[in-house]
């Protein structure tokens, strides 16, 4: 008779995410809606995501501290979700709001930021194998404490608490002495927040550069999931259509983190960024392509034509011949520098396939064989078996 064991993993996720529906089912429908819905949607796709892989990471490699990590930042966006629907439902009621619900207020604020800081340098420096004991990650934890001494402080800091899903509340906890201190404490703390993302890229760089090609590959998941967000940031600053998009790109980060972990197809993120590139510089090309026939054909055709819709159709046609042929053109070249492998793979396995079309001789056939498996994979020795 076999016992099957605990796993409290799957318990916590199916906490958590009771705790979201539930969460969910008060703030988005609610008939008071707070103004920042787009951000509490966000905040339980982040945590239902970081809380998911989390628990899957701590049932299938419990010893793993990156583990731990992932699974914590997502209970504690979980938390702060389930501190706001507890708020609104509270200021929905009639009566005057209690003092306890600003205490909630304030507690959600701090656990949504205390996950943002943790996602930071404090789990870089950690991936993929637990903390590497170097003055780097000393100086990261450093900051990670000084930030969260910051972070008690503006609790304490009094006046009204101001949140974009809740009307202000004051806040009971406020001492009138911390109130100078309002403006250098945040400023202290993107500072700090700052110099430990830098400090954790070089830390994790200088790893990458010393580490086998399994550990390169994981921190090459991770860094593609969180360059995404990165690079959107300063086309979101002019157009706030792309918010959207950020908010689903941020949630890359923890299913990169499982990939990486797991090592499941974990090699397949050379082709990925491969194929991104590629993509990102063909459509580029092509906007552009787009733009400067526009301009040139309404300069010249409008006046003929009348009409701008003949001028658009062909740009449209133009892009879309050019489409393959200049996917090709930029593909050749991004492959040659992320899919290297892959390239000379298929180079290699075509070159024995012209070689051995029409060999009959087993002797010649062997040498060819045995010359190829030297070429491609570099074994010490190698011995050929034919059965007779």
């Amino acid at each position: 008779m076999t016992t099957s064991r605990a796993r409290p993993a799957l318990v916590i996720w199916l906490l958590a995410v009771l705790a979201l529906i539930v969460s969910g089912w008060i703030l988005l429908p609610f008939p008071r809606r707070p103004t920042g819905w787009e951000e509490i949607a966000w905040a339980i796709g982040f945590g239902a995501g970081f809380t998911s892989v989390g628990a899957l990471l701590v049932d299938r490699r419990p010893r793993e501290p990156v583990s731990r990590i992932t699974l914590g930042i997502g209970l504690m966006v979980v938390a702060s979700v389930a501190l706001r629907a507890a708020v609104v439902w509270v200021e929905a009621r009639p009566g005057d709001v209690p003092a306890i619900a600003a205490v909630a207020v304030t507690a959600s604020q701090v656990l949504t930021t205390l996950a943002f800081l943790t996602a930071g340098g404090f789990l870089l420096v950690r991936f993929p194998d637990g903390r590497h004991p170097d003055r780097l990650s000393m100086a990261v934890d450093g900051l990670a404490v000084l930030m969260v001494l910051a972070l008690v402080l503006q609790v304490f800091l009094p006046g009204p608490i101001e949140t974009a899903w809740m009307p202000p509340l004051d806040n009971p906890l406020g001492v009138p002495a911390l109130a100078p201190l309002e403006g250098p404490l945040s400023v202290a703390t993107l500072a700090a927040y700052t110099a430990s993302l830098l400090l954790a890229v070089l830390e994790v760089v200088s790893r990458y550069r010393r580490s086998d090609a399994v550990v390169r590959a994981q921190i090459r998941w991770v860094t593609a999931a969180a360059a995404v967000p990165m690079v959107l940031v300063p086309f979101i600053l002019v157009a706030d259509v792309l918010w959207t998009l950020w908010f689903l790109s941020s949630m890359l980060l923890p299913f990169a983190i499982g990939i990486a972990v797991l090592r499941y197809r974990l090699f397949d993120i050379d082709r990925i960024i491969g194929r991104t590139i590629s993509y990102a510089i063909v459509t580029g090309i092509l906007a552009g392509i787009f733009v400067a026939t526009n301009l040139v054909l309404v300069t010249t055709l409008a006046d003929a034509t009348g009409s701008s819709t003949l001028v658009v159709a062909a740009s449209t046609l133009l892009v879309a011949a050019l489409f393959q042929p200049i996917r090709h053109r930029v593909q050749a070249p991004v492959d040659r520098r992320f899919n290297r492998a892959h390239l000379d793979a298929e180079r290699v396995v075509g070159t024995f396939a012209r070689r051995i079309g029409d060999e009959v001789d087993l002797g010649h056939l062997r040498s060819v064989t045995l010359a190829t498996v030297d070429e491609a994979l570099g074994p010490d020795r190698a011995q050929l078996w034919l059965r007779r």
